[in-house]
């Protein structure tokens, strides 16, 4: 079985023809939700959460997967899926797509021994993160400017903000948008983080603003990664990915 990317319209949402890898991520973590983990397992994934939550406030009590615990523990562990042809593929040439704050994308241009080959990027932040965002662009690709998508990052960006408006969520939004929400690449020229916000609004009617900011600020603070290569797609947060360059250098090929 080859692997193609999907190069139809329909790559833009689930359908019987290929579902985007950012939809794919959302609904493992939704099968999660309810389910009963392993004691350790769901603490550890409470502490990650409370180190990024608003005044490390987050709390959580038995070992029931809501919403935020499921995300976290999806992007955390990873997904890798070989010889799937009904996925879609980022649209940059190295088949990478990542999202997340300044920092955090800040820290993936800075891993030794590993070159992220990111084409592009599209941002929403404060001045001084954008600046320091650059530098790392530069200090990496010889001095460039980082590139426009040319996507339709801009107007998601609006559609995020305007659901994502909750004093209830974990997270401050104004606190997301200072260390800033950055994206690199994109799937048929859309925003990965707008096909997630349209199949969320879709198919989702019930969520309420702190379920979207929750979503968001978990997505910007841990990252998210998607990557083809060799007839394998995986899905992760950014140090998870970081990890398995470090400790598979096969992989930074």
């Amino acid at each position: 079985m080859s692997c193609l990317k999907c190069k139809s319209n329909a790559c833009s949402c689930e359908t019987s023809l290929c579902i985007n890898p950012l939809i794919f991520m959302i609904k493992e973590a939704f099968s999660l939700i309810g389910t009963d983990g392993n004691s350790s397992l769901v603490n550890g994934y409470e502490s990650i959460l409370n180190d990024i939550s608003k005044n490390n406030s987050y709390t959580h009590s038995g070992n029931i997967f809501d919403l935020s615990l499921a995300l976290v523990a999806v992007l955390t562990k990873g997904i890798s899926i070989s010889n799937n042809t009904n996925l879609c593929c980022p649209d940059c040439n190295s088949g990478l797509y990542v999202v997340g704050s300044g920092p955090v994308m800040g820290s993936l241009l800075n891993v030794e021994d590993y070159v992220p080959k990111l084409c592009c990027v599209e941002h929403q932040s404060s001045l001084e993160v954008w600046q320091e965002f650059k530098d790392d662009w530069q200090n990496v690709y010889n001095n460039n400017e980082p590139k426009c998508c040319d996507t339709d990052f801009s107007d998601v960006m609006k559609l995020w903000t305007s659901s994502a408006n909750s004093a209830t969520a974990n997270f401050y939004l104004n606190d997301l948008l200072i260390i800033g929400i950055f994206e690199s690449s994109s799937f048929n020229t859309l925003s990965g983080l707008g096909i997630l916000y349209n199949y969320l609004k879709t198919f989702h009617a019930d969520f309420t603003a702190a379920d979207y900011l929750n979503i968001l600020g978990i997505i910007v603070n841990l990252g998210l990664v998607v990557e083809c290569n060799n007839c394998s797609i995986t899905i992760s947060s950014i140090d998870t990915f970081i990890d398995s360059k470090l400790f598979f250098p096969s992989n930074n090929a």
